[in-house]
């Protein structure tokens, strides 16, 4: 899950959720199967959006986005998996808080056992 931040007429540039908010650009061909004249007509700055990561570059440090690969089936899966990891990381959050006890511990002993069970 990424959010839109900045886009132009090369693509859309992004910060990636589940990687510590680091920035990411999609390019226009991977915006859309479609033919693309205005790349706002695709997406918006502040919008949520669904891409795959295709390719890696681990010395540059570039993760290389598709929006285009991503099947409306994977969609609707991927927001109801997102969604329920929100909710749980919400939850461990405010124990964690509550409890004065590290996150990182919880993780540990609570969060991913289940995650690996369910």
């Amino acid at each position: 899950m990424v959010e839109v931040q900045h886009v132009d007429q090369v693509g859309a540039n992004v910060l990636l959720f589940e990687y510590n908010n680091i920035e990411s650009l999609i390019m226009l061909g991977e915006l859309s199967k479609k033919c693309i004249r205005s790349v706002t007509k695709f997406t918006c700055v502040g919008c949520q959006e669904v891409v795959v990561i295709i390719r890696v570059d681990e010395s540059k440090g570039y993760l290389n986005l598709s929006k285009k690969q991503v099947t409306s089936e994977n969609i609707a899966e991927y927001e109801a998996k997102y969604n329920k990891a929100k909710s749980v990381n919400s939850i461990l959050r405010h124990v964690a808080e509550t409890t004065g006890t590290d996150i990182e511990i919880l993780y540990e002993t609570i969060g991913w056992p289940l995650y690996e069970k369910y």
